[in-house]
């Protein structure tokens, strides 16, 4: 009869570790899942935000016309800096020919 007792309070002893344990692992597994839940909600709203400046993007001056736009600029600016040395040259003539 006293081994029977032994066995019995041993038993229960295993059986609330037991479920000692499976609480702990299911606090365990809840905290995970709250992990995982906050980097899936992170993950959505950063492809979210990226969605939404591609959309700005797409949207905003394309990409060809910037590209004419500065090459017309380059053009421009070349075509002042050729007015410019003309103009310096005609000078620099001119004063020669005064010197003379």
């Amino acid at each position: 009869l006293l081994l029977q007792k032994q066995n019995i309070v041993g038993l229960t002893a295993i059986a609330s570790a037991s479920t000692a344990a499976a609480a702990s692992a299911a606090a365990a597994t809840f905290a995970c899942e709250q992990v995982l839940q906050h980097v899936a909600d992170t993950v959505a709203a950063a492809l979210l935000e990226v969605e939404i400046e591609r959309e700005k993007v797409r949207r905003s001056v394309p990409l060809r016309q910037l590209v004419a736009e500065v090459f017309q600029a380059v053009l421009d600016c070349s075509h002042t800096v050729a007015c410019v040395e003309k103009d310096y040259k005609s000078q620099q003539e001119h004063q020669s020919d005064v010197l003379l």
